[in-house]
C-alpha cells in the first residue's frame, strides 16, 4: 500500500492521497487569507466477485487542524465523519452511512467554518466514489430529513445542501422541514462541476514543508529583529554616555 500522503493509482488511474489538507477561506473574500485548515482522511475497502464489485465502503475522516490565526483547542465538534456503502446483492448505495441499514441525513458543523462549504467538499468525494462503482443503475438509499435538524437558520440551508447533487424530497410538510428522498439511481447524482472556489486541496506532505519553511523565515527574521534592537540599545546607552561625542559622530561625521 502506498504512503498515505502519496497520490493512488486504481486501475490505472490517478486518485487524490488518502490524506489531504483543506485549506478554506472565506466564500465572499477569496483574497484573504485561510479562516481554516482541516486535515482529511479516506478509508476504502472493495471486495471484488467474479470480476465486479461485491460490495464497498468509504469513510472520510475529517478533523479541524486550525481556525483564524490561532490553533483550535481539542474538542468533539472539531471532528467527524462522512461514510457510503454499496452492495450489489441489494443493488444499494448509502450516501450517509457504512452500513445499507441507517439512513439519516448527515450534519457538519465545524466551530468556524460554517457555511465555508467544506460539507459540500466532502459529500462530493462521497458521489464521485460512488459513480466509481460501476454500477450507475443502483438505487441510492432513502436518506430522511428530520423536522428536529430543521431549526430556522439551518433548514434552507440543509435542503439546498443535497439539492445540489440532484437529489430532491418529498417533504412531509409545507415549511420543507421533515421529508424522504425520492427514489433515484446513481448515475443521477450530480457531482459539483468544481472543488468550491474557496477551497484548496494540500498534499500533506507540502502542507508540512510550508509549514517548515514559514517557521524557518519567522526565524531568521527574529534573528534579525533581535540583533537590530541589540545595536539601537548600543547606540542608545552611548548617546546617554557620552551625548556630545555620539553627537559629534553621528551628525557632524566628526570621530
Amino acid at each position: 500500500m502506498r504512503p498515505a500522503y502519496d497520490d493512488r493509482f486504481i486501475n490505472g488511474q490517478l486518485y487524490k492521497p488518502r490524506m489531504l489538507v483543506l485549506e478554506v477561506r472565506d466564500p465572499r473574500h477569496l483574497e484573504k487569507e485561510p479562516v481554516g485548515r482541516v486535515l482529511v482522511e479516506r478509508t476504502e475497502i472493495s471486495r471484488p466477485h467474479e470480476g465486479a464489485i461485491y460490495d464497498s465502503s468509504i469513510e472520510i475522516h475529517y478533523r479541524l487542524i486550525a481556525c483564524g490565526n490561532s490553533r483550535h483547542g481539542i474538542d468533539c465538534q472539531d471532528r467527524g465523519s462522512f461514510l457510503a456503502h454499496y452492495s450489489s446483492l441489494d443493488q444499494l448505495t448509502s450516501l450517509t452511512s457504512s452500513s445499507i441499514g441507517s439512513n439519516g441525513a448527515i450534519c457538519l458543523d465545524l466551530p468556524g467554518l460554517k457555511g465555508h462549504r467544506v460539507g459540500s467538499y466532502l459529500f462530493n468525494e462521497i458521489v464521485m466514489w460512488a459513480q466509481r462503482q460501476g454500477n450507475p443503475n443502483a438505487g441510492v438509499r432513502t436518506i430522511n430529513l428530520l423536522e428536529g435538524q430543521a431549526y430556522a437558520s439551518n433548514k434552507d440551508r440543509r435542503n439546498r445542501f443535497y439539492e445540489q447533487f440532484g437529489i430532491q424530497f418529498e417533504f412531509a410538510d409545507t415549511d420543507r422541514k421533515a421529508g424522504k428522498s425520492r427514489p433515484m439511481a446513481v448515475g443521477q447524482l450530480i457531482p459539483l462541476p468544481a472543488i468550491p472556489a474557496n477551497i484548496k486541496e494540500l498534499h500533506l506532505f507540502d502542507y508540512l514543508g510550508d509549514l517548515v519553511h514559514r517557521e524557518e523565515k519567522a526565524s531568521r527574521e527574529v534573528s534579525f529583529l533581535s540583533r537590530a534592537n541589540k545595536e539601537l540599545h548600543a547606540e542608545q546607552r552611548a548617546a546617554a554616555a557620552k551625548p556630545l561625542r555620539w553627537t559629534l559622530k553621528n551628525w557632524l561625521g566628526i570621530y
